[in-house]
């Protein structure tokens, strides 16, 4: 596994580092305030994407299992492109559909923490609610989005948002809604997230605009998802963390924090392969064969 090591000085420009420990089913145990696990990109598809076979609910749910099992403060968040979105007309498709439902059923399994819902996952998100859903820029009144959630972690009051870009109204245009732009959706929020330790906001498909999001006061970590395809180094940005989630949830990424006065002074980013040496959560390894056989061609 490729590790990518931040020391944040509270008095000094961050100081951006660069290892690459042996590899490890599990980060050995370091102390850390709080991990974040995080997977972008599967449209819908429970098992792996297709991309070299890797990927897959199972593997990542076996894997969050073991760092949940070990006590870890861990958080598993999805930062967009998690519901297939394949139209027809004015709506999805009938594959789209049937691939949803049961791609919900293992998010009822696996228990993210939070989900954006960005432009690509309204019409899906629409066939079930999940308590996890957040955006600060698409919230229509015919789904339970929140603005932010509030989690609190080992002690430590986490606060976690998202934001997307707009997309085409065609696609569901009963829930579309209005679209706020994202770096002053953020901001506002901000006042309200005053006594978080962290704030986290998930971005996807908005590159243009992450760079400001970091830089606003309050905000601690950035996590983006668009469709990348390689390996992107954690960086500091101001004081916040950014990373990038890479496209069809190949890898799960783990940002390992350490907490210092509601600051980030220290951050190791993890990427973690979901390939067959995580053997896989048997009730998802049921609900992946179960989706497949049902979304054959």
């Amino acid at each position: 596994m490729t590790a990518a090591l931040l020391a944040l000085a509270a008095l000094a420009a961050p100081e951006v580092r660069v290892d690459d420990p042996a590899r490890a089913a599990l980060a050995p145990p370091d102390g850390a305030d709080l991990v974040l696990v995080y997977a972008a990109g599967q449209d819908g598809a429970i098992g792996p994407c297709g991309c070299g076979g890797a990927g897959g609910l199972p593997r990542l749910g076996a894997y969050v299992g073991s760092l949940r099992e070990r006590g870890e403060p861990v958080l598993l968040l999805a930062p967009g492109g998690w519901m297939a979105s394949v139209g027809a007309g004015d709506a999805l498709s009938s594959w789209s559909v049937e691939t949803n439902a049961w791609f919900h059923r293992a998010l009822a399994e696996l228990r993210y923490d939070a989900l954006l819902v960005s432009y690509r996952d309204l019409a899906g998100a629409a066939a079930a609610g999940h308590p996890g859903y957040v955006s600060a820029t698409h919230r229509p009144a015919a789904l339970p989005v929140a603005r932010y959630k509030v989690f609190d972690v080992d002690g430590l009051r986490v606060a976690v948002t998202g934001v997307s870009r707009d997309g085409l109204q065609s696609m569901q245009p009963a829930l579309r809604g209005p679209v706020a732009a994202p770096v002053p959706a953020v901001r506002a929020l901000l006042p309200e997230l005053a006594d978080a330790d962290v704030v986290v906001v998930l971005a996807f498909e908005v590159p243009r605009e992450v760079p400001a999001l970091a830089a606003l006061p309050g905000v601690d970590v950035v996590i983006e998802a668009a469709d990348y395809d390689e390996r992107w180094p954690a960086v500091a940005e101001g004081d916040a963390v950014w990373v990038r989630s890479l496209a069809g949830g190949v890898r799960a990424g783990e940002l390992r924090l350490w907490v210092e006065d509601g600051r980030v002074v220290r951050a190791v980013d993890r990427q973690v392969p979901l390939d067959d040496t995580l053997a896989g959560a048997p009730r998802l390894k049921r609900l992946q064969a179960l989706q497949e056989a049902a979304t054959a061609p």
